[in-house]
């Protein structure tokens, strides 16, 4: 037997099912739970709170995105362990929980973008998927929740936010647009960048060299007065609104 399998709470695998005996130290008591065995196989934090919304099974991803030891999280109460909010800084996970009362009534489950403070004090932004499960051993519902990590996505958006805000701000002060300055080439090639083609792909449909498009894009860098092709992604479409 392995270290890693020794010092792991899993009695045995099979196909379908984990089986784990979970010792709560708020009641001093083991707790058998059930749970699929496909849970295990999931890639990124995932995390299980029990029909008594105890957490039941935590992954090591999780563990590291939260910044928690496993002891701190085995038979305690899954609002406290994760305790996310949601974009206006409200606190989200609470014992009443909207997604337990949603999935024990059979309501239809969306996907929630949350915010999550790890033990560091660094805020992670996640999307969170939760998959309930029936107990097969003590009944009632379990809750997977399956994390996808949107802490670049996050930045962007609100870099792009940024962004857009001071190119208004200079619009309405009375600049002219930069973007009437860019060549009938150049908005070409500006238009295709927001639509998510790269400097590669432009250059084949243009049928030009990726030298050509790559000059080209420096250009239109330089006229807008930005860094980088986000930027003057985002300057393109408060253009495209202001027109």
């Amino acid at each position: 037997m392995s270290d890693e399998s020794a010092n792991s709470p899993e009695r045995y695998v099979t196909p379908a099912s984990l089986s784990y005996s979970i010792f709560s130290a708020k009641e001093e008591q083991a707790e058998e739970v059930c749970i699929p065995g496909w849970v295990k196989y999931l890639s990124g934090p995932v995390w299980v709170s029990s029909a008594e919304r105890r957490i039941s099974y935590i992954n090591d991803e999780a563990l590291e995105l939260l910044g928690v030891e496993i002891g701190d999280c085995f038979g305690r109460p899954c609002y406290e362990v994760i305790g996310a909010t949601d974009e206006s800084h409200r606190r989200f996970c609470s014992e009443s929980c909207r997604l337990r009362r949603l999935a024990e009534s059979h309501g239809k489950l969306k996907p929630t973008q949350l915010q999550l403070r790890s033990s560091d004090g660094k805020t992670h932004w996640i999307q969170l998927v939760v998959i309930p499960i029936e107990d097969s051993i003590n009944g009632g519902t379990s809750l997977v929740h399956y994390a996808i990590n949107e802490d670049h996505l996050h930045a962007i958006k609100s870099y792009l936010v940024t962004i857009t805000k001071r190119t208004h701000r200079e619009q309405t002060e009375g600049e002219p647009s930069r973007y009437f300055q860019l060549t009938k080439r150049e908005r070409e090639i500006l238009k295709l960048l927001t639509e998510d083609e790269t400097l590669w792909s432009i250059a084949h449909k243009l049928n030009v060299s990726y030298s050509t498009v790559r000059n080209h894009a420096q250009h239109i860098l330089a006229k807008l007065g930005v860094h980088s092709i986000i930027e003057a992604v985002a300057y393109y479409l408060v253009a495209q609104d202001t027109d």
